[in-house]
């Protein structure tokens, strides 16, 4: 078994406790502010691991002589011009795998809860990755696809309902929340398909450096536009808030944030995504465990749909 293959299962399950920290945190502070702290302790962390990076590599470089260094800096400045084309596409991945995902996902953990949430973005994403492709790559749409995006569809209406057509009510609270969970894949399918493009010319480190620091820009605009910055200092010293924050920021955040991009640059997209299968299920087996989910039966059986549908694609 590849080694990517262990360490993107374990930082699965690392994810998919995520959903159920999220859900705690939010009794005490926004959406926003809480993306936002996570990104601010992200990009600390990044900037420690870039220190130490450097200072590994000044010392072991210490011995090259003055035309190595030359040859070196004239690499790192092609390198650069090369870079200025793709800032675009920086950006959008900064902003949809950044702070746009995270917000939405947030508040549609407050409006809808962590298993729902995290069943749709974890089981849909697979299938707009598949539509993406089909759209700009140009793949075949066969029938066995076509059967999968309609149980697909079957298993998400169930997730939605949850048992209640109310839930259907373009002015329910449910319904906006399902709206902003259905969303989610759909920026994580567009943010995958980017970062694919995107590892052929960076590291995962550098991509993870472009997300966090410009996400934590934009996130800070966010919490200045919407009047939070009082809700983010006043849980500042909250070492519970801070401590959950931690966990989301260098656990989720930037070590998974580097398994993932490593496996998208090492591995096949569908066979990356394919590990989000398991998220959503250990996430409603946190839920059910610790009290926060009731019934699982209705969720788990339109999440198996969805995954049934899932499997057939990626098998095909």
């Amino acid at each position: 078994m590849k080694k990517e293959y262990v360490l993107l299962g374990i930082i699965i399950v690392f994810w998919s406790f995520s959903f159920i920290i999220i859900d705690n945190l939010l009794m005490f502070i926004t959406p926003i502010t809480i993306a936002f702290y996570r990104f601010i302790i992200a990009s600390f962390t990044l900037l420690l691991i870039t220190v130490f990076e450097k200072i590994w590599k000044k010392k072991n470089s210490s011995m090259k002589n003055d035309q190595e260094i030359s040859k070196n800096n004239e690499v790192l400045i092609n390198n650069f011009n090369s870079r200025k084309r793709d800032y675009i596409l920086i950006l959008a991945c900064s902003s949809l795998g950044g702070s746009l995902f995270y917000i939405v996902q947030y508040n549609a953990i407050e409006l809808i809860g962590p298993s729902t949430s995290a069943l749709l973005v974890c089981l849909l994403s697979p299938i707009f990755i598949t539509i993406l492709s089909i759209i700009y790559f140009n793949e075949k749409l066969d029938s066995l696809k076509i059967i999968s995006f309609i149980l697909a569809t079957i298993g998400t209406l169930i997730l939605m309902l949850r048992g209640d057509l109310n839930n259907l009510n373009l002015f329910s609270e449910n319904f906006f929340g399902n709206i902003l969970g259905i969303s989610q894949p759909i920026i994580w399918a567009v943010y995958s398909i980017l970062l694919k493009k995107l590892t052929k010319k960076l590291t995962p480190i550098q991509i993870m450096r472009y997300v966090i620091y410009i996400g934590t820009l934009e996130l800070f605009i966010f919490v200045i536009f919407m009047g939070e910055l009082d809700i983010f200092i006043e849980n500042f010293l909250n070492p519970y808030v801070i401590l959950n924050i931690a966990y989301l920021a260098i656990i989720a955040s930037v070590i998974g944030g580097i398994l993932w991009a490593s496996s998208m640059k090492k591995l096949e997209a569908s066979k990356v995504a394919s590990f989000l299968y398991a998220e959503p299920f250990l996430t409603l087996l946190f839920s059910f465990v610790l009290g926060i989910e009731q019934d699982i039966l209705v969720p788990l059986f339109g999440g198996i749909l969805i995954l049934i549908a899932v499997i057939i694609i990626t098998s095909g």
